[in-house]
């Protein structure tokens, strides 16, 4: 079962995922902030490939008047034409109760189609992205998408609940095992993680998003930014707000915030820890919270927001 700061999803009320006025956070704005000092690469024509299928779902255009086979015709068509036969495309799993991305999905689903019933020989659903944004029907139209992608040759996985983990895991042992590897996808998420876990003995690794418009060695970024910098970026992702999270502070701010700051090598060692005891966990956590807002490490955020609402209540007119 996923977990979410440490507990099982199942115990935690579903309302947690389904907050409508959830802000949403820009991500992109952190993958061009990772890319600022770096060149566009070009990739080997050796490399293998590792695609994001929510990617791929979207960016196939299906035909007018045409069948769900047909449709799947037209996504294999367009695997052989950019990536040949040395391609790994990587689903989300569905159906498999609560998901980190329930919140993104409730925020997706305002212009939806009914459920739809998915046969090979019926017509497909005019409207693309409203079909593909209805939960039920991507759930069921994907299996038939798989089965044919297979049945052309192509390698498919598809992950247990969220695929942006799945995919990072097979572009890291791809590149473990000495071959150029090139990941598709236009996941913020994933090209964080990607520099995260690189290590430098690995065959390079490519990323191609279309946050940002080009393609980027992540060998490359993770030099620019240093070890340092590197070592805090899965703290920096999730405090600045990612699926679970939602925060007030642009994702470039906080980056700048916690990749300058001092002293705080302790916090982020506890954010990161598998064994850490959520008091811990929760401690350091607001301990960087209130460095963003300006404060010491040491305040506590009952100081904080008291101290806040007292100076907006003496100095507001309304």
């Amino acid at each position: 079962m996923e977990q979410y700061f440490g507990y099982e999803l199942s115990s935690l009320p579903t309302s947690l995922f389904k907050d409508k006025y959830m802000r949403k956070t820009d991500k992109s704005q952190l993958a061009k902030e990772l890319c600022n000092n770096v060149e566009s690469s070009s990739v080997p024509q050796s490399s293998l490939h590792v695609i994001d299928g929510g990617y791929l779902l979207h960016v196939v255009h299906w035909a007018v008047g045409t069948s769900y086979a047909e449709v799947a015709q037209q996504y294999i068509k367009y695997v052989n034409k950019h990536f040949s036969c040395s391609a790994v495309i990587v689903f989300d799993g569905y159906n498999n109760g609560l998901s980190i991305k329930d919140q993104e999905h409730h925020r997706r689903a305002n212009n939806v189609t009914p459920d739809i019933i998915i046969e090979g020989t019926k017509n497909a659903y005019g409207d693309q992205n409203a079909f593909l944004s209805n939960e039920r029907n991507k759930s069921a139209f994907v299996p038939l998408l798989v089965a044919c992608l297979q049945a052309a040759g192509h390698t498919v996985r598809t992950a247990s609940d969220n695929a942006d983990t799945l995919m990072v895991k097979q572009a890291l042992d791809i590149a473990k095992a000495g071959q150029a590897v090139s990941v598709i996808a236009n996941d913020t998420d994933i090209l964080v993680m990607l520099v995260y876990h690189f290590q430098s003995d690995m065959s390079d690794i490519f990323m191609y998003s279309h946050a940002i418009k080009r393609i980027n060695s992540v060998r490359a970024i993770a030099a620019s930014l240093g070890s340092s910098v590197v070592s805090r970026l899965l703290v920096i992702h999730s405090i600045s707000g990612c699926d679970t999270t939602s925060f007030g502070h642009g994702k470039t701010r906080v980056f700048k915030k916690i990749c300058n700051a001092k002293g705080i090598e302790h916090q982020v060692d506890v954010m990161e820890s598998l064994t850490a005891a959520h008091e811990e966990v929760m401690l350091a956590g607001c301990s960087l919270l209130a460095l963003l807002y300006g404060c010491s490490t040491k305040d506590r955020l009952n100081r904080l927001c008291y101290s806040t609402y007292m100076h907006i209540t003496a100095t507001t007119t309304s």
